[in-house]
């Protein structure tokens, strides 16, 4: 079975460990996991023994490297990193020290929108490869195409247990391996006692515990949720229901799309001139970037040389190969043409390959003493005063996640409030509207003697994520604003919504922000819940909160990183 260590963390905490990484060690400079212990500490991503920060480190030093929880925590994300092929062994010989790869680079200079590349890395997890020599298991596959496979095969439907024993023992090299497999699966599919023994016997012969075979579904199955392949559901059958996931609509457009690549693996590449192994490594390499957005417009006349060079292998097909992924850095850095640091190259390349149709958007500053402000109330201070608690025994992003999931069935009754009270902590007098009161077309307002602000808010209750409607009704407290002076504003100062997520795609919503400025003058800006949730546990624990003016300012998407 392919083994993935026992990582809960989703994959927005772990863009954000890159992050810090990045920040630590971008000019090619190789770090170990000791280096990656004092990153994450730094970043108060550590805790040990009911500390955080650099006492975690202390508090959880031991001889045995084993028992050491801050380099058991680096050797997690280091993992995971590494399938990801962001991070790589900085010699061919050794698997650290380890440095950042042209990938890694890439995924952690995007500001924004960096789940269709994540996705692109996800799908790009292959077994054999260059750098898994020393595995204990032998499938060949791409495990996490497999569970969609998988899933879509059994009748979009499947739980923990069966991909440990359907998807994760893949082997693609043995003949009508998934048909097979699914008929053995089908047959004890909804009967709980029979799935548990057959199990058992399936954990038994690995030589692991049954809830350790289970706990290496954690980060796949964040991986795909995360990303709206793959969605929690509760499966009846019979007299028992069984908690299970399903393939979404989204997951079965992706798999339909990946059936029609020539998937290339180790063996096949290994076969080929240098020539057509370098042609293939850059074809692989931007048409992932391609797929996640980016304009590779600069490279188009190399990759049309490549692709004509290599046509007897593509047959007119997209390339599924993620070099970094299953390749020696060097080779691949050669083939790319990598040859300055990373961060120089990264930089370069990046701010060439922008993302199609990406705005400007405003990043959250946390660069001002927030401890004068007079707008919070008791219930606020409370609220204060729980964070801090929560704060000492968990890191900052994993409270971020606990936070979105304790609201996110809120109502408008519940996440109304909620709002107005996180743009309280960060620094507004901000105030709800009235229930009733019509002549207040918007949900709460940001009071100022000069710019006060309209807030058009929507719960999860009424829609997960951003409504184009939102937006429009933003527009409209604008111009109410304006026309009936109920608050002294000025046409320049935002008008906002905000909402409990963005959608996957934001580029209709961006060009309807757009649209309006040119057309009107408005600016719209969009926030959603999670980033006032971070600026707020900025504020809470760091006493930092962000420029005011970046919100009177506002057009497009807020984002926030703590």
């Amino acid at each position: 079975m392919i083994r993935f260590r026992n990582s809960g963390s989703n994959p927005e905490t772990q863009v954000g460990v890159l992050k810090l990484l990045y920040n630590d060690y971008q000019d090619n400079k190789a770090f170990n996991l000791r280096d990656m212990a004092n990153t994450l500490a730094k970043g108060h991503l550590l805790s040990s023994n009911g500390y955080t920060g650099s006492q975690a480190v202390v508090a959880g030093y031991s001889d045995n490297s084993s028992k050491n929880s801050p380099l058991m925590a680096s050797k997690l994300y280091a993992e995971i990193f590494r399938m990801m092929g962001w991070l790589v062994p900085s010699t061919a010989d050794n698997s650290y020290p380890v440095v950042l790869s042209y990938l890694g680079a890439h995924i952690a200079k995007t500001q924004s929108d960096w789940a269709p590349l994540y996705e692109q890395c996800i799908m790009g997890i292959v077994t054999p490869t260059d750098l898994t020599a020393n595995v204990i298991y032998t499938e060949k596959s791409r495990v996490l195409y497999a569970i969609l496979l998988y899933a879509e095969a059994l009748d979009s439907f499947i739980t923990k247990q069966e991909i440990c024993m359907g998807p994760m023992s893949h082997n693609d090299y043995e003949e009508n391996c998934l048909e097979n497999s699914c008929i053995k699966l089908r047959q004890d599919r909804w009967d709980k006692k029979r799935m548990n023994e057959r199990f058992d016997s399936f954990a038994k012969k690995l030589g692991i515990q049954s809830n350790s075979v289970i706990n290496c579904t954690r980060f796949p199955i964040a991986a795909l949720k995360t990303l709206d392949l793959i969605k929690k559901a509760t499966k009846k059958e019979g007299n028992s229901s069984h908690n299970c996931f399903r393939l979404t609509e989204k997951g079965k457009a992706l798999l339909s799309e990946y059936k029609m690549m020539k998937d290339l693996r180790l063996d096949e590449y290994r076969t080929y001139q240098k020539d057509i192994q370098k042609a293939l490594i850059r074809i692989g390499f931007y048409s992932m970037l391609d797929r996640a957005g980016y304009d590779i417009s600069s490279v188009e006349t190399v990759i049309a040389k490549d692709k004509k060079l290599c046509r007897d292998i593509l047959m007119g097909k997209e390339l599924l190969f993620s070099p970094y992924q299953m390749l020696q850095r060097r080779e691949v850095d050669i083939a790319l043409g990598v040859t300055k640091n990373v961060s120089e190259t990264a930089s370069a390349n990046i701010k060439k390959f922008e993302k199609k149709e990406e705005i400007a958007s405003t990043f959250v500053q946390v660069n001002c003493i927030f401890s004068s402000s007079p707008f919070l109330k008791r219930e606020d201070a409370l609220f204060i005063e729980a964070i801090r608690d929560r704060a000492k025994n968990t890191c900052a992003l994993s409270l971020v996640h606990d936070l979105m999931h304790d609201i996110k069935l809120y109502d408008q009754a519940n996440f109304y409030p909620y709002v107005s009270m996180l743009f309280r902590i960060i620094g507004f007098n901000c105030e709800l509207s009235r229930a009733g009161d019509n002549g207040n077309r918007w949900d709460a307002m940001i009071i100022d003697s000069n710019r006060s602000i309209p807030i058009e808010i929507k719960s999860p209750r009424e829609s997960e994520v951003l409504t184009l409607k939102a937006i429009r009704q933003a527009l409209e407290n604008k111009i109410i604003l304006l026309s009936r002076k109920s608050f002294a504003t000025s046409t320049e100062t935002t008008s906002l919504a905000v909402c409990y997520n963005l959608p996957y795609e934001t580029a209709e919503a961006q060009r309807l922000i757009e649209d309006i400025y040119e057309t009107f003058g408005f600016r719209i800006g969009v926030i959603e819940v999670e980033s006032l949730i971070k600026a707020a546990l900025c504020t809470i624990i760091k006493g930092k909160s962000i420029a005011a003016e970046e919100i009177y300012n506002l057009k497009g998407f807020m984002y926030a990183n703590i």
